[in-house]
């Protein structure tokens, strides 16, 4: 085995730091990379005697596009967590402002924020899918009560087990009558489809819900795939089809 050479390190990564002139201002692209794979490039432009560092809202942007909507509780949050980085968030912009020696470690703590930013996506849509998902267990226990089971370990066709969010159970309360899912979001389709599409194998008779939140845009897509393996309900009138369910 070779040893290792620090310098040889140190010069690899010094290598996947670039910086170009554009019209913007220096254009500098850094070793840091957002939980989706996109790198993280960040601006510096001169003021007078002063050099401001911002990322273009790119960070931001990585929301927006999520379909993340930015109000005041989610500016003030991601705000209070860019001023960790000694930096500020100002209309979905990260920025600092520093002298000319400070640009290195302005560069740095900017693209570090950013990435915290855009990485806020996963902690906005985990917090997007327990709510919906707890919107539903409400109306679960609102329409068929005691027949409800919730957070159920199912063993699929393939022998994997499922940990099934809702069990509606037949009227003896000895078997399963429905297996309910929440659906918050597109990104959750992928996961409800191949379970549905395991639980299927195993339990043919089993009706299968996935209960999906009609208050925010869907593709048609996402839809025909869940209906494919389940029969997809506007949680607007998921409580009509759970009573129906329980009759």
């Amino acid at each position: 085995m070779s040893a290792l050479d620090p310098k040889a390190i140190e010069t690899a990564v010094r290598a996947l730091v670039t910086a170009r002139e554009t019209s913007l201002g220096v254009e500098v692209n850094l070793p840091v990379v957002h939980a989706g794979g996109q790198g993280v490039s960040v601006t510096v432009v001169r003021h007078n005697d002063r050099y401001q560092v911002h990322d273009g809202s790119a960070g931001a942007m990585i929301l927006s596009g999520s379909g993340i909507r930015m109000d005041r509780r989610m500016h003030d949050r991601l705000a209070a967590l860019v001023a960790t980085y000694g930096c500020e968030f100002t209309a979905g912009r990260v920025s600092t402002t520093c002298t000319d020696q400070q640009v290195p470690v302005a560069l740095v703590l900017v693209a570090n924020a950013s990435r915290a930013v855009g990485d806020a996506v996963k902690t906005a849509s985990d917090l997007a899918e327990a709510g919906f998902d707890s919107k539903v267990t409400e109306i679960l226990r609102q329409t068929v009560g005691k027949r409800l089971r919730e957070r159920d370990g199912v063993v699929g066709d393939s022998g994997k087990t499922y940990i099934v969010s809702h069990v509606i159970l037949d009227a003896t309360l000895s078997r399963p009558a429905a297996f309910v899912e929440a659906v918050p979001q597109s990104e959750a389709v992928p996961r409800r489809v191949a379970e549905f599409l395991d639980l299927m194998g195993e339990y043919p008779d089993v009706a299968r819900e996935a209960i999906y939140d009609d208050s925010v845009a869907w593709g048609a897509h996402n839809l025909v795939l869940l209906g494919k393996v389940s029969n997809p309900v506007p949680c607007s009138v998921a409580a009509d089809r759970m009573r129906l369910l329980a009759a």
